[in-house]
């Protein structure tokens, strides 16, 4: 179903014009947003780059499991 605008309510075209103007401001910000994004170079990243990071230690290569053996779960049945 098709509206004829011209021939709507005076409200009716200012909802639509408030709407459009509202959509269009949001693609504005929304640029502005992004181009501040766009900034991020490498360089002024290292530029906000604190020092050392912590240091922290490696887990070791390999786990060692400290458990039961299989003789004492054979006994615990």
């Amino acid at each position: 179903m098709l509206y004829d605008l011209g021939r709507a309510d005076l409200r009716i075209k200012w909802l639509v014009t408030c709407l459009l103007a509202t959509l269009g401001v949001s693609y504005v910000f929304g640029a502005l947003m992004v181009s501040l994004y766009a900034g991020f170079t490498p360089e002024r990243v290292a530029a906000t780059y604190g020092g050392r990071a912590m240091s922290m230690s490696m887990p070791p290569e390999t786990t060692m499991v400290m458990g039961r053996g299989s003789r004492s779960l054979r006994a615990g049945r």
